[in-house]
């Protein structure tokens, strides 16, 4: 009697274990199903983050084709370009951006433009509406006009009627800023006004300079040919050391 008693329980418990081994299977099952889920969303989640990331990257290394076109402008001109050039009667003939066109690969757009005539004028007119890629930003969605940029120039850096050298830097080509990023107050690349004070502050307003990268800052270009993101706390007054290319303010970290 004792050995079937013996076997009877054994057969219990080995009927009571199926059931209990599936349901560990189905709980096992259920919570990597939910870790596979969890695992999709979030990187659905951070391809956004990825795009503007890249978006980003695209625009700094926009900044550097700036950067080295001004380079090369200025090895054949011994300056930069000047923010604008006033004919005797008042008339603008261009932006420092139209005279940089044959180096950012807008040579025929370039060849296109009078200089002796107005930026404004009949004849100019169709080549200062084209679309110039260089001045573009990918991070931007807005497009007010095809011939926007949005990029916009150091006033500092780019003095009406004459073009600023080297030497004339003397706070030092990598603590002087060229040129930055805009996100309001879009101006056309043949705009002699299309100039900001970096000193003004980065932020939102139109004469402000500012990024778009879903933290507050900008990236801007350096007169030695970097570029780099600058965040919009940043000390004014080591913002102001950064406008002026001969200021000799005192510059603290950035």
């Amino acid at each position: 009697m004792a050995r079937n008693d013996s076997s009877r329980k054994r057969k219990k418990r080995s009927k009571m274990s199926g059931p209990s081994v599936g349901l560990i299977i189905i709980a096992l099952g259920t919570v990597a199903g939910f870790c596979i889920i969890g695992c999709v969303g979030l990187t659905i989640l951070g391809v956004p983050a990825a795009r503007q990331a890249a978006r980003q990257t695209q625009s700094k290394n926009g900044l550097k084709q700036i950067g080295l076109a001004l380079h090369n402008y200025h090895e054949t001109y011994n300056m930069f370009p000047p923010g604008d050039v006033v004919r005797e009667d008042g008339v603008s003939l261009g932006s420092w951006q139209a005279r940089l066109l044959p180096y950012v690969d807008a040579a025929p757009l370039y060849q296109q433009i009078d200089f002796n005539e107005g930026w404004e004028s009949a004849q100019n007119s169709h080549a200062y509406q084209q679309v110039v890629p260089a001045y573009r930003n990918p991070g931007v969605m807005t497009q007010p006009d095809p011939s926007t940029s949005y990029y916009a120039g150091n006033v500092h850096m780019f003095p009406a009627h004459y073009g600023m050298s080297f030497q004339q830097v003397h706070d030092g080509a990598s603590n002087t800023i060229a040129v930055g990023e805009v996100t309001h107050g879009f101006k056309r690349w043949g705009d002699p006004t299309n100039l900001r004070d970096p000193a003004d502050g980065i932020g939102p307003t139109p004469n402000q300079f500012n990024g778009c990268w879903g933290k507050p800052g900008c990236q801007f270009l350096f007169v030695d040919g970097s570029a780099k993101f600058i965040d919009s706390d940043i000390d004014p007054t080591v913002l102001q050391a950064l406008a002026t290319p001969a200021g000799g303010e005192p510059l603290g970290d950035f």
